[in-house]
């Protein structure tokens, strides 16, 4: 969540209405983050409540997810939220693709933010990321055992997101989660904010 807080502080500068929406995607996005925390719990364990204790060294093995690695929006005025976005937050323009999505960098990352045309002004889906794709399996095989509905992203969803492979599911507020591997990074490229700002904190949880 900590890149939401840096451009949160930027939104600080911004008229009342953006500011507004920046709040809400916020609250949102903080919404994503306790889905995250139940489904690292469900990745970590298998079971969110245990009969027995664990061996230490067996739960430090378990797979888990480690990052948030994007959000994709709907937003309702495209033009304006890619405005906002670099000439406000300084996000950089990483390109849009056929269907109209339009993509934000922060760092070496491909994007951390894909921007679709839609009604809603809000939060499509949250991408958390898993180490390996074998991590990612795992993942998957667990929530499935729990009775958690997961199904694979196609090859043309895959690359759309710029990720090697991707499992979706849906958690009990009604936001799309979308755990991933292998997403794209441009070491070779370096970020480069519209407004000369140096870069943005995205780590690892």
């Amino acid at each position: 969540m900590r890149f939401l807080t840096a451009a949160l502080s930027v939104c600080m500068l911004s008229s009342l209405d953006h500011f507004s929406t920046a709040m809400y995607l916020v609250m949102k996005a903080a919404e994503a983050e306790h889905s995250f925390h139940a489904l690292r719990a469900l990745s970590c364990t298998g079971k969110q409540i245990e009969a027995a204790p664990r061996p230490l060294e067996k739960e430090m093995s378990m797979e888990r997810v480690t990052q948030l690695g994007y959000l994709g929006l709907e937003v309702s005025d495209l033009a304006r939220w890619e405005k906002f976005a670099t000439e406000l937050l300084g996000l950089e323009h990483a390109g849009t693709d056929a269907d109209g999505t339009l993509y934000l960098r922060m760092d070496e990352h491909h994007h951390r933010f894909a921007l679709r045309q839609g009604p809603r002004d809000d939060i499509a889906v949250a991408g958390w990321q898993a180490r390996n794709e074998s991590e990612l399996r795992a993942i998957a095989e667990r929530l499935d055992a729990q009775g958690t509905a997961v199904t694979w992203g196609d090859a043309r969803e895959a690359r759309q997101r710029r990720v090697a492979g991707f499992i979706r599911l849906s958690d009990p507020n009604g936001i799309a989660i979308e755990v991933y591997c292998g997403p794209l990074v441009q070491t070779d490229r370096p970020f480069r904010s519209p407004r000369d700002i140096a870069g943005f904190e995205a780590s690892a949880l």
